[in-house]
């Protein structure tokens, strides 16, 4: 999950990490209380995760709200980055930090075991096996449905794209008024 978001700037980082950053450039925050998160609620959303569970059913498991958990999971995360910078840890980010290693860490290990339970039903389904391969390999193996839509000219059929096509897929639709398009699974 680090690698994947690009690198916060160094000053909007202090910001956040303070409480947050307001409209208008204000630092805002539950200043003088008591900070929700502790171990306990860290321990119970990391189980939760682990689980399968949702980020939302897992915040409220740990006993707070959906935003507050991704709120600690991007302070947890801007401290990482921090870190992995070479920059002097913040010890007061410490609990945001370990949250958000937990939660990463607790995605990975679900999704590694129901892979290998779903890998494992394929020796006795053959139908397991097929969505496996449909799914991880989806170029070679997922289904290549056809559907075909026809109107005319007086009556024309509105098409609405509701997953991100690519934009050379786009314009093929556009070119001519009868079009065949192969669209792959990951486009």
């Amino acid at each position: 999950m680090a690698d994947a978001t690009p690198k916060t700037p160094k000053k909007k980082r202090e910001k956040i990490a303070r409480g947050g950053v307001g409209t208008k450039g204000q630092v805002k925050g539950r200043r003088g209380a008591t900070p929700l998160i502790n171990e306990e609620r860290i321990d119970r959303i990391v189980t939760a995760i682990q689980a399968g569970n949702f980020y939302e059913p897992a915040a409220k498991f740990g006993g707070i709200t959906y935003s507050s958990l991704r709120n600690w999971m991007k302070r947890g995360e801007l401290e990482f980055e921090r870190r992995e910078d070479g920059e002097e840890p913040n010890l007061d980010e410490d609990l945001y930090v370990k949250i958000f290693e937990g939660v990463t860490r607790a995605e990975t290990e679900s999704e590694m075991y129901h892979v290998l339970k779903w890998r494992d039903h394929a020796d006795d389904d053959w139908r397991a096996s097929s969505e496996f391969l449909a799914r991880r390999h989806s170029s070679r193996w997922a289904r290549k449905d056809e559907m075909v839509v026809r109107g005319d000219a007086e009556q024309p059929i509105l098409v609405r794209l509701v997953a991100g096509l690519q934009e050379e897929t786009l314009k093929k639709i556009g070119e001519k008024s009868e079009t065949v398009i192969d669209v792959e699974a990951n486009e």
